[in-house]
């Protein structure tokens, strides 16, 4: 979470609730070229969460899908998305729209991740968590 701030980071921290037994995986989806095969087995995380990325991926659907295929049964996603602000007057203003969160928790169902829902958040910048769960 090099990229986030020391308080996005924190509140990915609180969102995962990690206990002793649980793994983590960290990936930056980023709006690049589709996310390779993860070089891990099946089912080896009980958590896996990417924060700040750009949900415009190109294959948004194989990519969730190899996100699931590494994510233990009943473990979480969590993606941390930095939000537009509302008072931003310029098209090309950073972050996400309303619209944007709805559509990727419509893809996440999709991909087959249930229980998906999203939560605002205000830690310095505007931050949306989408939760699902494998």
């Amino acid at each position: 979470m090099t990229t986030a701030s020391p308080a996005v980071q924190q509140l990915v921290a609180d969102r995962l609730d990690l206990s002793e037994d649980d793994s983590v995986l960290e990936i930056g989806l980023g709006a690049g070229p589709p996310l390779p095969r993860l070089p891990w087995r099946d089912e080896q995380f009980t958590h896996v969460c990417a924060v700040n990325s750009d949900p415009s991926w190109r294959e948004p659907l194989r990519d969730l899908g190899e996100v699931r295929r590494v994510l233990a049964e009943d473990g979480q996603l969590l993606l941390a998305l930095r939000m537009r602000d509302p008072g931003a007057a310029s098209l090309d203003a950073a972050g996400l729209r309303e619209h944007d969160v709805q559509r990727v928790r419509a893809l996440l169902r999709r991909a087959g991740f249930r229980d998906v829902k999203s939560e605002r958040h205000g830690v310095g910048q505007r931050v949306t968590c989408v939760l699902a769960r494998r």
